[in-house]
């Protein structure tokens, strides 16, 4: 209800949205919703199964169609080597172990030819494992980032 809330505010703002989701049915039972609120072309899923020429109709239809208003993306086959800045939003059903490919997903629409400012969400649930996988990616990217000014310093000197 809020996802399909959210994208009802987006939509209501002539704005487009990419939505994530490392697991696929959660982006199929979204698209049914959709499609009954808004018809059948206002959302288009991009996901594994899709074979090359499927996808690329699937990413023209988003770009360049206005009554599309959002692309239900598999995180997996999406989050690295597309640019959607036709989207300035992005929402994460859910994400991966790995921050570094939830932050290649939100770099789909953070790229060169973006003119909008970008809102990312993270939906979460309270009290389920996405908390603590919260904090497993909080960990990591904490891990990374001292890692890195570790580098740098050694570097410096």
């Amino acid at each position: 209800d809020f996802i399909e809330d959210l994208i009802d505010k987006i939509s209501y703002s002539k704005e487009k949205v990419v939505v994530f989701s490392y697991s696929i049915s959660p982006l199929h039972s979204l698209k049914s919703r959709l499609d009954k609120s808004y018809g059948k072309d206002f959302s288009i899923i991009y996901e594994g199964s899709m074979d090359s020429s499927q996808r690329k109709r699937a990413i023209t239809y988003f770009k360049e169609k206005n009554e599309v208003g959002a692309i239900l993306c598999s995180g997996k086959i999406a989050g690295e080597g597309l640019n959607l800045t036709e989207a300035n939003n992005v929402v994460f059903i859910n994400e991966w172990w790995n921050p570094s490919s939830n932050k290649q997903a939100e770099d789909r629409v953070l790229r060169i030819g973006q003119s909008k400012e970008v809102n990312i969400y993270r939906i979460r649930c309270k009290n389920t494992v996405e908390e603590r996988l919260d904090e497993i990616i909080e960990g990591k990217i904490k891990l990374t980032n001292k890692v890195v000014e570790t580098l740098v310093d050694v570097k410096q000197k």
